[in-house]
């Protein structure tokens, strides 16, 4: 099965293999700056920071609750992991940030109503080195 995460997280490193496949992502590109309109209506924007996130939706089940409860935990603090988009392929690792739920927020899984022992989740992740994650969930256009 394609597209079953892998990550491995924490100071002694701890590798979580998602049994189920994550649903496709999305690309979530967002800037840090702001904006200034003048009376006479000339405007000046400033730009400290672009961040290329991807907001992944991942599944797990009620056995896997509790190790992807302590990475999340662990991961709202400053510390990057390695992320596999696909278990089984390590041309898929990426290492990562963890952008949302951010410290302080909830994590907050829901249950999927057809399989009432899964979970979804969705993370938002930061790629450390800045560069923007462009990989395709489908190999050709699914229509």
């Amino acid at each position: 099965m394609k597209w079953r995460p892998k990550v491995i997280w924490g100071p002694v490193p701890t590798t979580i293999n998602f049994e189920l496949a994550q649903r496709p992502w999305s690309f979530t590109p967002t800037q840090q700056g702001g904006r200034r309109i003048a009376g006479g209506g000339a405007q000046a924007t400033y730009k400290v920071r672009h961040d290329e996130l991807v907001t992944r939706h991942i599944r797990f089940t009620e056995a896997e609750y509790a190790a992807v409860r302590a990475w999340l935990l662990w991961a709202q603090g400053p510390d990057s992991f390695s992320w596999y988009d696909d278990r089984d392929d390590a041309g898929t690792l990426e290492t990562v940030y963890l952008h949302a739920p951010e410290m302080g927020q909830a994590i907050a899984p829901t249950r999927v109503s057809e399989y009432p022992v899964v979970f979804e989740l969705a993370i938002t992740l930061r790629v450390a080195s800045g560069a923007a994650s462009t990989r395709a969930y489908f190999d050709t256009t699914p229509f």
